[in-house]
């Protein structure tokens, strides 16, 4: 016997009630085993369920790498960097919390976290990323009441902004992430060492949400699937990569062409930390005959941030 019109009903309620638990329960599953995954819009708060690094991706990695006698002096100096990066890794949260804006890990300090549970070899700072539409200029107000001294900065927050501050013995490199077209993200990089003609790349890479991560035994966020994201940057064998052999300008896989910017005196003045402004103005007067960059580079650059 068919049934009627009213137990129809009754059963189709019953069987979407089924589906909506069922998805509750599997989020709820994906949360306890850290799948879930923040948005990658900076106004959503990070979820619970951290990700832990993979001690066996770190012995794999380790017994990848060719052994090289090294002096005790050199030993020496590699075990006080990772100290020093280490304890500015600790105190992090608790500074940059007063800041009101979400960051993450980003370049060598994402490769070295996931990929052998601490810090890479010889690395002097900590790397971190903010999302540019959450960034705050109170960000470095809060840095130095902390302590910091902000010791250089390329760009703007509008076009490729990064600064790079000093702490318990460490470099803090901040970088802004921006949003650009068909779901990717860039960020800049900086040849911060070419103070005539400054050169800069961008860092281009697949759209990414956010995940909370246990590192060194503090709460970060970090990219949700980080082998995508060190794949773009380091390549396939991110791995087994002999840092080494890495150079911080030439070797990364995702960046674009450089693009070359010369500036005013006062956008030195803009991006130069203060004790070396009037240095800086100086030089820059003496050894730069343009005053402003040319048409075709300022075209370029606009094409570029776009």
């Amino acid at each position: 016997v068919g049934a009627t019109g009213g137990d129809a009903a009754k059963k189709l309620d019953m069987a979407r009630a089924r589906v909506e638990r069922a998805k509750r329960m599997d989020a709820k599953r994906k949360q306890q085993e850290g799948e879930a995954v923040v948005s990658s819009s900076p106004t959503i708060p990070p979820v619970h369920g951290a990700m832990k690094c993979d001690a066996q991706r770190n012995v794999a990695y380790q017994r990848a790498q060719p052994l090289r006698p090294i002096s005790d002096e050199e030993a020496k100096s590699i075990l006080k960097l990772r100290r020093n990066v280490e304890d500015l890794t600790k105190v992090l949260p608790t500074v940059m919390k007063y800041t009101g804006v979400h960051y993450f890990l980003t370049g060598r300090s994402l490769l070295g976290w996931y990929r052998q549970c601490g810090v890479v070899n010889k690395a002097d700072s900590v790397d971190i990323g903010i999302f540019a539409a959450d960034y705050k200029p109170s960000v470095v107000d809060v840095l130095k009441q902390a302590g910091f001294t902000l010791q250089r900065t390329q760009g703007k927050q509008e076009n490729g902004l990064w600064m790079q501050f000093l702490g318990h013995g460490a470099y803090l490199t901040v970088r802004l992430i921006y949003e650009g077209d068909k779901g990717v993200y860039w960020e800049p990089l900086w040849n911060i060492w070419d103070f005539k003609t400054p050169h800069m790349k961008t860092l281009k890479y697949s759209s990414y949400g956010l995940k909370n991560a246990d590192v060194l035994g503090q709460n970060f966020l970090v990219p949700a699937h980080p082998e995508i994201y060190l794949t773009e940057l380091y390549g396939k064998d991110w791995n087994t990569m002999v840092d080494d052999e890495w150079n911080w300008w030439s070797s990364p896989k995702n960046g674009g062409h450089a693009l070359q910017m010369e500036w005013t005196k006062q956008q030195w003045a803009d991006r130069t930390y203060d004790k070396f402004a009037d240095s800086l103005d100086k030089w820059v007067t003496k050894s730069s005959k343009k005053e402003t960059a040319t048409k075709e580079t300022r075209d370029d650059w606009e094409k570029q941030m776009r």
